[in-house]
C-alpha cells in the first residue's frame, strides 16, 4: 500500500499516530473519535481483547495495550490506552462498514508513514555519525605536519559539501522529530 505523502495526509497521520517509547502507537480516545464510537465502548472492546488474550496464555497484551490515566477538566482521572500497531489491528477488526474501512486504511497508512519516518531518522543519524568520524579523522591527521595539513585543506571543501548534503536531508525530517504528539 502506497502511503500518501501530501501535506494534508501528513497532517492527518500526525493526528492519528505518534511515538511513545520509540514505537508507533495511537490512543483509545483517537480511535473512538475517528471510528465514531464512544470511548467507553472502545475501552470495553480493549478489555475483552485483553481478557481473551490472557485466557489463551498470550503474555504480550501489555505490549499492545498500555493503560494510562489523563486528568480531565474537572480534575478526574480518565482511563485510556496507548495502542501499538498490532493492538490497533486487533481492535479495528471489530469495526465494520464502509466508514470503518476508510478509517482502518487511514490508520494503516499513518502507521506505515510513521515507520518510514523512523527509518529515515535512523539513516540520518547513521550518516551524521559516519560524517563525524570522517571529519574528526581528517582534523586529527591534518594537525600533525605539512603533508597531512595540505591534505586536510583539500578535504575541507569535500567535507563541507558532504555536511551540507546531510544537513539538507536531515532538515526534511526535523518536522517529524520536533513533536510527534506525545501522549504523556
Amino acid at each position: 500500500m502506497q502511503t500518501n505523502t501530501s501535506t494534508g495526509a501528513i497532517a492527518l497521520y500526525r493526528e492519528l499516530v505518534m511515538l511513545d517509547g520509540g514505537e508507533g502507537c495511537t490512543t483509545s480516545r483517537r480511535i473512538a473519535e475517528r471510528f465514531g464510537r464512544t470511548h467507553s465502548n472502545v475501552l470495553a472492546s480493549i478489555d475483552r481483547i485483553i481478557a481473551a488474550m490472557n485466557s489463551q496464555e498470550f503474555c504480550f497484551s501489555g505490549e499492545m495495550f498500555r493503560e494510562f490515566h489523563e486528568t480531565d477538566r474537572r480534575g478526574r482521572a480518565r482511563r485510556q490506552f496507548t495502542i501499538s500497531k498490532d493492538g490497533f489491528a486487533l481492535l479495528a477488526m471489530r469495526f465494520d462498514g464502509a466508514a470503518a474501512l476508510a478509517w482502518q486504511l487511514r490508520f494503516i497508512a499513518a502507521f506505515n508513514w510513521l515507520a518510514e519516518q523512523m527509518r529515515e531518522r535512523d539513516e540520518n543519524n547513521r550518516l551524521i555519525a559516519q560524517f563525524d568520524i570522517k571529519n574528526r579523522e581528517s582534523i586529527e591527521a591534518g594537525s600533525y605536519h605539512g603533508a597531512e595539513l595540505q591534505r586536510r585543506k583539500t578535504e575541507i571543501a569535500a567535507l563541507e559539501l558532504e555536511d551540507a548534503a546531510i544537513k539538507a536531508k536531515v532538515q526534511a525530517t526535523l518536522a517529524f522529530d520536533g513533536n510527534p504528539s506525545q501522549v504523556h
